[in-house]
């Protein structure tokens, strides 16, 4: 068995529980979202269902807003929940910055007193920050599936809009998993790179957040990853650009390759 294979069964077998409770969790919002959809379209209350929206979410919403008045609408908003954001999210930090735990407790010195390279170390937590963040990206579509299977009689749903919506959420969080690497790369507890990249992550979608809201804001928007998730065009039948797609595709790329660097060259004896 080599290096990278070892090195990954050890850390599913620490990231394991962490992995399945979100994916869990963020599978059963999509369950209860088609079901909520199945009961509104069987009680014909869709077209009443963004009344539920606080009014300042209908604004900033505008005429989008009449997206959420159908099944499909409905399933699209998980894929956009805070809720889901959040666990998604902080589920990679916590799996990248591993890395920054295993400096902490001494294990890499154990590691790298073996004839071990130091770069598999950051190739086992790229490889695993893809991997965890596509299960749970997976497990929202299983959830969807699965509600729509046993919780409604509706046709299906487009599968291609949730698959999109899946996707971009699964490279902006790529784009955390890679920001708490570069930090757990260079950081001597994990508290610390949890801690960074956590805060960096809140500012970031607050950032575009009020930038939606507020016209000075959106200057400096660009610079948040969240700028380039854009659920309600995917939900109104608008890809989203390709140039979308490619920054935050160059972001995560970047941000892996930089924590090569900055492991590779930095001291890890405590």
């Amino acid at each position: 068995m080599n290096v990278l294979a070892i090195l990954l069964l050890h850390s599913i077998k620490r990231v394991r529980v962490l992995v399945l409770t979100i994916a869990i969790f963020v599978a059963l919002i999509q369950v209860l979202l088609v079901q909520l959809a199945a009961s509104l379209e069987q009680d014909g209350q869709l077209t009443q269902f963004a009344s539920l929206f606080p009014p300042f979410f209908r604004n900033l919403l505008g005429p989008g807003i009449a997206a959420f008045m159908s099944f499909d609408g409905i399933l699209g908003l998980g894929y956009f929940h805070p809720a889901a954001i959040a666990a998604i999210t902080a589920m990679a930090i916590a799996v990248a910055t591993q890395l920054a735990a295993e400096v902490e407790s001494g294990f890499s010195d154990l590691l790298l007193a073996r004839p071990i390279a130091r770069h598999w170390l950051v190739t086992r937590a790229v490889v695993m920050s893809i991997g965890s963040i596509a299960i749970a990206a997976l497990a929202m579509l299983g959830g969807s599936a699965v509600g729509v299977m046993f919780m409604s009689t509706h046709a299906a749903p487009a599968w291609s809009t949730l698959t999109h919506l899946a996707a971009n959420l699964a490279m902006v969080t790529l784009c955390w998993s890679a920001v708490a690497l570069v930090i757990a790369s260079i950081s001597r507890r994990r508290a610390t790179a949890n801690g960074i990249t956590g805060l960096l992550a809140v500012v970031a979608f607050l950032v575009d957040y009020v930038a939606r809201l507020w016209g000075p804001a959106k200057s400096i928007a660009p610079l948040s990853p969240f700028h380039y998730f854009s659920p309600m065009e995917t939900i109104l039948g608008e890809l989203p650009p390709m140039i979308d797609w490619t920054i935050l595709t160059l972001i995560a790329m970047s941000g892996f390759a930089i924590s090569y660097v900055l492991f590779l060259r930095r001291d890890i004896s405590r």
